[in-house]
């Protein structure tokens, strides 16, 4: 149904008017700049409705319509929209500060610097989404879908990602800053230069994932699946990598200072330069990795499996080779280092 001919001033009131009396579909209509908050429009129909700088704090948009409406610089906070549909919408520097967006639809929306601060978004889908800027500081994202959405320079401080599907999806110089990513599916994703200090990706999937650069300090990345991934350059100084699966992945220049790696597969993996004092490898399988030039001062190797690595110019000050399984070229080591 086409708007009526009706002045901004008054839109509202014969909305509402309008929805009390059954009517739902207001699509294309001009709201711009109007005071809908706290209205309840559950269900309403708002495609391509202007909505721009609108103000529908603390509204009711349950399973609203609002593909490709524009809702640029919209105050959207305390909105409860639950699996409402925002597909293609202008959500450009919108505030949706502590919205309820539970099974809601955001696929191909545009929330470039939006605030999503504290909002609850469980089961959510952003597939496609750019959300380069946005700041979604304590959100809950569990559950929800990210595949292939922009999260560029994006604030995710502390929120909650937990089987979160974010396979290719860029988030390259975000801040996942203590984020809890238990069990995500981030599987060939970008996290160049991303900062994921004390992140919570135990048993996450990151295979062939790019982290070159990224920050990975205290991260717990237990039972992690990094096959193939790329570490080039990354902080991962006393990161929890226990049992997780490093195998053929690019680690070389790595800062792996006290990280535990006990148990971890390294099979094929590039480690060479990289710094690993101090670090766990007990029961570690290094199987053909490359160590040439790697530091592993006063590193624990105990029952390691090295056959078949290059250990040339590596470090090897005060390591531990006890029961470390090495390449008959290397039993010199063992007489040196370990018994």
């Amino acid at each position: 149904m086409n708007p009526d001919p009706l002045s901004q001033r008054y839109a509202p009131q014969i909305l509402l008017q309008r929805y009390r009396t059954g009517d739902r579909s207001f699509c294309d209509y001009p709201l711009s700049g109007v005071d809908l908050s706290q209205a309840n429009l559950n269900q309403i129909d708002l495609r391509r409705a202007q909505l721009i700088a609108a103000n529908l704090s603390h509204a009711k948009l349950v399973r609203a319509n609002l593909t490709a409406a524009r809702l640029c610089r919209a105050d959207l906070h305390n909105v409860t929209a639950v699996e409402a549909i925002f597909s293609q919408a202008d959500l450009r520097a919108a505030d949706l500060t502590a919205a309820n967006l539970g099974g809601a639809v955001f696929a191909a929306a545009n929330l470039t610097g939006a605030v999503l601060h504290r909002c609850d978004a469980i089961a959510s889908s952003w597939l496609a989404a750019n959300l380069c800027g946005a700041q979604l500081t304590a959100a809950d994202l569990s559950s929800a879908t990210l595949t292939g959405a922009q999260l560029i320079e994006a604030d995710l401080t502390g929120a909650r990602l937990t089987r979160v599907i974010a396979g290719q999806a860029q988030f390259r110089s975000a801040n996942l800053q203590q984020a809890r990513l238990i069990r995500s599916y981030l599987n060939r994703a970008n996290l160049r230069d991303a900062n994921l200090q004390q992140a919570d990706l135990s048993f996450a999937e990151l295979r062939h994932a790019d982290l070159t650069g990224a920050n990975l300090m205290g991260a717990n990345l237990e039972g992690a699946n990094l096959s193939g991934a790329c570490l080039t350059a990354a902080n991962l100084a006393g990161t929890n990598l226990q049992a997780s699966d490093l195998s053929n992945t690019q680690l070389n220049c790595t800062d792996l200072t006290a990280a535990n790696l006990s148990g971890a597969n390294l099979t094929g993996a590039n480690l060479q330069s990289a710094n690993l004092a101090q670090a766990n490898l007990t029961r570690a399988g290094l199987l053909l990795a490359q160590l040439a030039g790697a530091d592993f001062s006063q590193a624990n190797l105990t029952d390691t499996n090295l056959l078949g690595s290059n250990l040339s110019s590596a470090k090897l000050l005060g390591v531990s080779l006890e029961a470390a399984i090495l390449p008959a070229s290397w039993q010199h080591y063992r007489q040196q280092y370990g018994s």
